[in-house]
C-alpha cells in the first residue's frame, strides 16, 4: 500500500504541481529507511539490536511530523496547490492508522503461552 501510493502521489504531484519545497518528506523517509535496513541487515547477520519497537516509533514520529507540516502549509496558506497537501494529509493519516494497528498488535498483543507477539516489518 505504502509504496504503490507513494509512487502514484509523487507522480501526480510532480506532473501537475511541480515546484515548492517538498524535500522534508523524502529526506526523513531516506533517514528512516537507512536506520530500518541497517537494523534488518544486522538481524540477518544474527546481530540482534534491542528496541525494534523504537524503529516503529521513529516511523510514526516521521509520519506525524509530515502531517503537521502538511496541515501547516494549508493553514498558513502557502503559495502552493493545497490539494497536494490535502492528499498527503489523508495518506499520512491512513499510514498512521496502519502503523498504530501494527504497533498495538506487535508490541502490546499477547501470543498463546503468554509470550509477546514478535514484530514483522511495518511497511
Amino acid at each position: 500500500y505504502h509504496h504503490v501510493m507513494m509512487f502514484a502521489i509523487w507522480w501526480t504531484a510532480v506532473k501537475f504541481a511541480a515546484g515548492g519545497d517538498g524535500i522534508i518528506g523524502p529526506l526523513m523517509n531516506t533517514f528512516i529507511h537507512g536506520v530500518m535496513y541497517t537494523y534488518y541487515l544486522t538481524a540477518s547477520l544474527r546481530i540482534f539490536i534491542p528496541g525494534k519497537r523504537y524503529l516503529t516509533q521513529m516511523q510514526m514520529t516521521q509520519l506525524s511530523i509530515l502531517l503537521i507540516s502538511s496541515i501547516s502549509t494549508i493553514y498558513n496558506d502557502c503559495n502552493f496547490p493545497h490539494w497536494t497537501q490535502y492528499v498527503q494529509a489523508v495518506f499520512l493519516v491512513t499510514l498512521l492508522f496502519l502503523f498504530a494497528a501494527f504497533y498495538a498488535k506487535a508490541y502490546n498483543g499477547k501470543k498463546k503461552g503468554g509470550k509477546k507477539a514478535t514484530a514483522v516489518k511495518a511497511e
